[in-house]
């Protein structure tokens, strides 16, 4: 028999270089989509987190507009938007923007002294309305397109 016959039916013992550079670049491509889908579900997390944030912030500030409208006596806001003021006896709330509009600010006067200062985050969107009569208050935040839609409605006075 031939002698380069024989060597070429002879089993080979490694792999070829050819074949390790396949072998490295399947792994580098799944590794590419591993990261890929690593950072989508950490953003997804990130988000979901965030809109939690906000929701349990929303839920928070309502509580506190509902009890505030319940013992006013007067309310004002300007142009149907914040700052909102209201006032009852010698409590003095006032509602406010931040410079970002990220979050609100309420503030708490008695007697013309500050007592009370508690911040709010806000949901995206940008769109708060103030709307009110002798009886109803009523606030929208965060109104638009992209998001939903949260409305907070008390009556005013007892």
């Amino acid at each position: 028999m031939n002698k380069s016959r024989v060597f070429s039916l002879r089993r080979r013992s490694g792999m070829t270089i050819l074949e390790t550079m396949a072998v490295m670049s399947m792994f580098l491509l799944f590794g590419i989509m591993a990261t890929g889908i690593l950072r989508a579900v950490t953003e997804l997390g990130s988000r979901s987190g965030e809109a939690n944030r906000v929701r349990r912030s929303v839920m928070r500030l309502a509580d506190r507009i509902r009890t505030d409208a319940k013992t006013a006596e007067d309310v004002a806001a300007d142009k149907g938007t914040f700052p909102l003021k209201i006032k009852a006896k010698e409590t003095r709330i006032e509602y406010e923007l931040d410079a970002t509009g990220s979050s609100l600010r309420r503030s708490k006067y008695h007697s013309g002294e500050l007592v009370e200062v508690d911040s709010f985050a806000l949901p995206s969107g940008k769109s708060y309305q103030i709307s009110f009569d002798d009886s109803i208050l009523s606030i929208a935040l965060g109104c638009g397109e992209q998001s939903a839609c949260w409305v907070i409605e008390s009556s005013i006075g007892s």
